[in-house]
């Protein structure tokens, strides 16, 4: 049986005008010229649909190819700054509104850190001197005292009689002694002239020194009748603020009584426990670095070490003494942590301006020149300085950050936002 094969155009006109000998219908016949014009259209043994088909799928393929590089030269040029032709870094910098700094490798001291307390040098417990019933407690609990004002005030009936009569007693030995003294001047001087014994010059020698001895001896009750007295007017050895309270009006009270607990808050000292391995480089250094929690560090040198360690906990107990300051972020009571600074050691040290707190970590903007601004993680240790902050990890020498992070967050997002865009199309 024959076949009929469309890839000869003769083959293929032949069997057409074939099929038009058979058409009686004019009108048909031009249909049947229409179709025989559309399928003997022939270049080089392919078709014009098949060609064109291939070109698209070509240009599908390149498209799929060109747009990451597209994307990614579009992703570089938003996080890194394009060549300004001579332009300085800070012109560029101000344009872009993204102020940079690196990171760099340096030797610093390395440090070990304690847990310390703050105390208050002056604390004490101010108790009664004398017994009587509570007038009036003039302050409270967090109440601030000045110095010599009368925080108790103890009933003083029995204390004012008893300083009456020892004023009373000192005027009765004054008369006996001037009695005793003017029997004593004439004794002597009858006894000059040998007109009396030796035994009577010698007993109004003795009435005169016993008088004395008792002018004496009730003066001095006189003296404590009086302090007694002031003893019922308690008043604050110095300034500070109340911690504890201890009696309340009406209460009666015996001298040793506790009345009320205050501390001073002008001078402040740290305790902490220093392990002895670190107690033959604190005493050649004899300083410390105390660090709060809100930040501020203190350097001081006024340190007591206890001269002994603990049987136990081998430790030593040190008292580092805080300079007098208006802040009030050393407070007793808190926690703080207190540095040794020990060997050199290379460390990296970051700009603390490109520090990101995200609550309990730490993160950088980083301008990458292959990725453009990157968000990183990292981990740093303690302050070196006021400016520099050592980093443990997330980073390397050179990598340069962002120091202003408000104007990073606004320019990362617009990055974000391309890369999502381009992952849509």
């Amino acid at each position: 049986m024959r076949r009929n094969k469309p890839d000869k155009i003769s083959e293929f006109t032949m069997r057409n005008v074939r099929n038009v000998r058979n058409v009686r219908n004019v009108r048909n016949v031009r249909n049947v010229r229409n179709v025989r014009n559309k399928w003997t259209v022939k270049i080089s043994g392919k078709s014009t649909v098949k060609k064109i088909v291939d070109r698209v799928s070509t240009l599908i393929l390149l498209a799929q190819f060109i747009k990451p590089i597209a994307w990614g030269v579009v992703i570089f040029l938003a996080g890194c700054e394009p060549d300004r032709g001579g332009e300085s870094k800070e012109a560029v910098q101000r344009q872009s509104g993204l102020n940079t700094t690196v990171v760099f490798s340096q030797d610093v001291p390395r440090h070990v850190e304690f847990d310390g307390v703050v105390e208050a040098v002056n604390q004490a417990t101010v108790a009664a001197q004398t017994a009587g019933r509570i007038i009036a407690v003039n302050y409270d609990v967090g109440d601030f005292v000045p110095k010599g004002a009368v925080i108790v005030r103890i009933t003083d009936r029995e204390q004012a009689a008893g300083l009456d009569a020892a004023e009373h007693r000192v005027r009765e030995a004054a008369v006996h002694l001037a009695d005793a003294n003017s029997r004593y001047e004439r004794a002597k001087s009858v006894y000059q002239q040998q007109l009396i014994a030796q035994a009577e010059y010698d007993r109004a020698e003795a009435d005169f020194h016993a008088a004395r001895a008792r002018k004496k001896a009730a003066s001095a009750e006189l003296l404590q009748a009086n302090e007694n007295l002031e003893y019922t007017v308690v008043e604050a050895p110095y300034a500070g603020m109340v911690l504890e309270k201890h009696v309340q009006a009406g209460e009666a009270v015996v001298p040793g009584s506790p009345l009320m607990t205050g501390i001073s808050l002008e001078q402040l000292r740290v305790q902490f426990d220093l392990p002895q391995m670190y107690a033959k480089t604190l005493r050649e250094q004899h300083a410390v670095n105390i660090t709060a929690e809100e930040g501020l560090r203190i350097f001081t040198k006024d340190l007591r070490i206890s001269p002994s360690a603990n049987a136990a906990t081998h430790t030593i107990t040190v008292f580092a003494t805080l300079p007098a300051m208006e802040s009030n972020v050393f407070f007793p009571g808190a926690l703080v942590k207190v540095s040794l600074e020990l060997e050199l050691t290379q460390s990296l040290l970051l700009d603390v301006r490109a520090i990101v707190r995200r609550g309990e970590v730490s993160a950088v903007y980083i301008l990458d020149q292959d990725r453009g601004l990157q968000f990183r993680y990292v981990r740093v240790a303690d302050h070196y300085d006021s400016q520099f902050v050592r980093v443990l990890a997330g980073l390397n020498a050179g990598d340069v950050v962002v120091t202003n992070p408000e104007q990073a967050i606004l320019r990362y997002k617009q990055q974000s936002s391309l890369l999502r865009v381009g992952e849509h199309e």
